[in-house]
């Protein structure tokens, strides 16, 4: 009798479990930054789309949830093609920039801050390296008019998170 007992409370449990994780989702998680950071240099909450191809390489999206304006911050990490000059590789991302590069300091290895618009939207771009990672952060504030962000204020954005993402991959 006790034996039917537990198997009966242990199918319950089970089956209680089986509810929960039906209901509670799991989000993709982006290896260098977290939701609530991006949420908050968003100003909004935002969604996540990650795509990770390999070992400590992929990407990541992070997407305002506001019908006003479509601002995305883009993070992703590559393997240098060429482990003896790695800061060669950086020059396909680089062609991105639509002004002046400017050096960055102490954000891992040859990081450089541009802007990059495409049509109407504005965007800030760094493209760095640390060690054989060549990693970009992509901050754009869509072609939507609800995003009052400055080229300063994005600039400012893109070199803190570009910060984060340089010393996880240390």
């Amino acid at each position: 009798m006790k034996t039917k007992v537990k198997i009966g409370i242990w199918i319950i449990v089970v089956a209680g479990f089986s509810l929960l994780s039906g209901t509670c989702g799991a989000q993709s998680t982006c290896p260098w930054l977290n939701a609530a950071t991006a949420s908050g240099v968003l100003a909004g909450p935002a969604t996540v789309e990650v795509n990770n191809t390999g070992a400590g390489t992929g990407s990541c999206v992070f997407r305002l949830l506001n019908g006003a304006s479509d601002d995305t911050l883009r993070i992703a990490v590559t393997k240098a093609d060429h482990a003896e000059d790695p800061g060669g590789d950086m020059k396909p991302y680089e062609s991105g920039c639509t002004s002046p590069k400017a050096s960055l300091r102490a954000i891992g290895n040859e990081a450089v801050l541009c802007a990059s618009n495409k049509g109407l939207a504005r965007s800030e771009l760094v493209v760095g390296r640390v060690r054989a990672n060549i990693f970009t952060v992509d901050i754009n504030t869509g072609t939507g008019n609800g995003s009052q962000a400055t080229r300063d204020v994005l600039a400012a954005k893109v070199e803190e998170i570009a910060r984060q993402v340089a010393g996880a991959l240390f």
